[in-house]
């Protein structure tokens, strides 16, 4: 249970007034270079960081704390330029999931946007910017959407070549980034697929055949993590057609 103490908990660094009623389980530290927190919430605010002495802010309880990330992306673009791209990716992942809560269509709209800045992002730049549909596809999943997270997965597999990646160096330590891309996907579909509802989806063949391709790729990337028995689980299955 979140602290309330029947006193309206403090606008945050970054700038987000919760509404009254909101909860924190405890406290967090965005200052520069420190980035602490703890828990319990303090009974009274402000609060200082112990470590740094810096404003600390609320860690909020649900739905505030998902309600607050996108004020906190925005402080962070800001304050910090996104030369990357990776705060602006984040930001409009979450606009995807305030989008969703009204409705699909919005989140649809949503998608639509956000593929829309990577490109402009990747030309500008002449880089690769992860794609946004891999974060979108959790909230969708999170939220009981298993078509419209079939939808997005499918989409971001009808892109990517997978076929043509090299594998072989995926388990090295400087690879750490495709080897998330990679182990994400497979995470990603063979999630989806243990459930009836998604392996009956018209995109649920393609994404089979890639996780079982992926999977087999990057098995020696695994470890014990739990995407490794997921994957076997999913190979003890017949094929998808």
């Amino acid at each position: 249970m979140g602290w309330f103490s029947g006193k309206q908990l403090p606008t945050t660094s970054y700038g987000y007034t919760p509404p009254p009623g909101a909860t924190a389980s405890g406290w967090v530290c965005y200052n520069d270079g420190c980035g602490t927190g703890d828990m319990p919430a303090p009974k009274r605010w402000p609060m200082q960081c112990p470590l740094c002495g810096g404003p600390a802010d609320p860690e909020f309880d649900q739905p505030w704390r998902d309600e607050s990330e996108g004020p906190r992306l925005r402080a962070l673009i800001a304050h910090d330029g996104d030369a990357y791209g990776i705060y602006t990716g984040s930001l409009y992942g979450w606009q995807f999931g305030q989008a969703l809560r009204k409705s699909v269509p919005a989140a649809r709209q949503a998608v639509t946007e956000a593929l829309a800045w990577r490109q402009r992002f990747n030309a500008a730049k002449g880089v690769e910017r992860d794609d946004p549909r891999s974060l979108m596809f959790w909230y969708a999943w999170n939220n009981g959407h298993v078509a419209l997270a079939g939808e997005l997965l499918g989409g971001l597999l009808s892109e990517l070549d997978y076929e043509a990646v090299d594998y072989t160096d995926i388990d090295e330590s400087w690879a750490s980034s495709k080897r998330g891309t990679y182990l994400g996907i497979v995470n990603m579909a063979t999630t989806l697929l243990e459930t009836p509802e998604a392996r009956a989806l018209p995109q649920a063949p393609a994404i089979d055949r890639a996780a079982r391709y992926i999977g087999s790729a990057t098995q020696h990337a695994m470890g014990v993590a739990p995407v490794k028995y997921q994957w076997q689980e999913l190979m003890r299955r017949p094929e998808l057609r």
